[in-house]
């Protein structure tokens, strides 16, 4: 990532591979109800040589951290509301490959303007995105809610496998059965945002009869209706131990929704859950739901 500062601005400048990366992961994850509105913003803070960028809607929490050499820029902590990144997720592939500056007035850091610089036709152009206020207050301290550790850790592909039949891969067809499940249950006029949508149950365990893989059963429970599937969840990796946990299918989708191969990191089924990301710097954090045991399908 380069920086250019002048006497009046400090402009950061995050490549595609960085930038885009980061945000298509992490703003989601931004509160939206209208109950936080220091939630509602996705935060950047530069320490020790690194630009950290977070949002959390209390739920889930995502955070990437992108090297940065930006003179005198250290201590820089602002939040930027997250709706401004809508018009990121918008740009063309070469749009994205060209880079976005964010720019911040350092006058209190309370003004923040996003805009483009890229060659179309050969001609180089500007393209303003959005622009606006940063959100005053403290954010949330969300370093440490990340575990040091972990129990066992299993491998979500998204590569197609010899082994399994069909022209999806585990990644895209355990999101098929997520979004299944989230179509069937969302009631959009539930206030709670949590409470619109479906609970997916997840049960991870050791394939039968194999030396390898691990094998995924999934099942919701509805006052109406149930949903029960098995998949082969990858052909790599045994799990130490069954594994069962349940997510809000939205939260789920948006944590696995990426096209690159997934890691699920794992203590307990009722202890936050790390997702990380293949090639990326990104680690998404998820409050597994507590179900009762008689309610378990």
């Amino acid at each position: 990532m380069q920086s250019i500062q002048t006497t009046e601005t400090k402009t950061l400048f995050i490549n595609d591979k960085d930038l885009i990366d980061v945000l298509e992961k992490i703003a989601p994850c931004a509160e939206k109800s209208g109950m936080y509105s220091i939630l509602e913003c996705v935060n950047f803070q530069v320490r020790a040589g690194l630009l950290h960028v977070c949002a959390t809607d209390g739920s889930r929490l995502a955070h990437g951290s992108i090297p940065f050499s930006g003179i005198g820029a250290d201590g820089l902590n602002v939040n930027i509301p997250a709706i401004a990144f809508t018009p990121v997720a918008k740009l063309s592939k070469a749009e994205k490959q060209a880079g976005i500056y964010i720019m911040i007035d350092p006058d209190g850091n309370n003004k923040f303007s996003f805009s483009i610089q890229a060659y179309k036709d050969v001609t180089k152009y500007d393209k303003a995105l959005s622009s606006g206020a940063c959100v005053g207050g403290e954010y949330p301290r969300y370093p440490e809610l990340f575990p040091r550790e972990f129990k066992q850790s299993i491998a979500i592909l998204n590569v197609k496998s010899a082994m399994r039949f069909g022209s999806r891969t585990g990644l895209e067809t355990l999101i098929g059965h997520a979004r299944n499940i989230e179509k069937a249950c969302y009631k959009p006029e539930t206030k709670k945002d949590s409470a619109k949508h479906g609970i997916i149950e997840l049960t991870i365990d050791r394939r039968d009869n194999d030396v390898l893989g691990a094998n995924c059963d999934i099942a919701m429970q509805h006052e109406y209706f149930s949903y029960k599937a098995s998949m082969v969840l990858n052909d790599l990796e045994t799990p130490l131990d069954r594994i069962y946990l349940a997510f809000c299918s939205k939260y789920l989708i948006d944590a696995l929704d990426h096209n690159t191969g997934v890691t699920l990191n794992y203590n307990d089924e009722l202890k936050p859950v790390v997702f990380t990301y293949e090639g990326s710097a990104v680690r998404h954090l998820l409050m597994p739901v507590k179900m009762a045991k008689r309610h378990r399908v």
